[in-house]
């Protein structure tokens, strides 16, 4: 009877396997037993699991308006498993709707600022100009771009 001394395992099988265990083979060899167990479906979870995106930690807006959500929602409350439970689903709701209000701004920041250089494109091709207009480019020129 042969036996081995190691056993490996390509990246792409690393998912099909259900379990290793190691038993110890006690006087009779100088050898463990590995049990291995490899299954032919992979068990995903049916909703995948949300991360917390640790990105917003630096996100000085984030933080402040967490900060202020956070002591009027959960600021006086003693804390218990249950509680923390339910904290967790809060702090996975408020972040996920912050970002999305925040995406919506980010689009309409993005949207006027491709308005505003269109108008500025279009002001200087202009050959006619009004003390308005003159007054409006000057306006858009003076102020910096972010």
């Amino acid at each position: 009877m042969s036996r081995l001394d190691r056993i490996l395992i390509s990246n792409n099988l690393i998912k099909y396997l259900a379990y290793i265990n190691k038993e110890d083979a006690g006087l009779e060899s100088d050898h463990d037993t590995l049990i291995i167990k490899l299954t032919t479906k992979t068990d995903y979870p049916a909703k995948a699991q949300w991360y917390f995106p640790n990105q917003l930690l630096t996100n000085p807006d984030y933080v402040t308006t967490f900060t202020k959500a956070w002591k009027e929602e959960w600021g006086n409350i003693k804390m218990t498993n249950k509680k923390w439970e339910q904290c967790k689903t809060w702090i996975r709701k408020f972040t996920i709707d912050w970002k999305k209000s925040t995406k919506n701004t980010t689009n309409e920041l993005k949207s006027l600022k491709k308005d505003l250089s269109k108008m500025k494109y279009f002001a200087s091709k202009s050959t006619i100009r009004s003390t308005r207009r003159e007054n409006t480019i000057r306006n858009i020129r003076s102020k910096p771009e972010k």
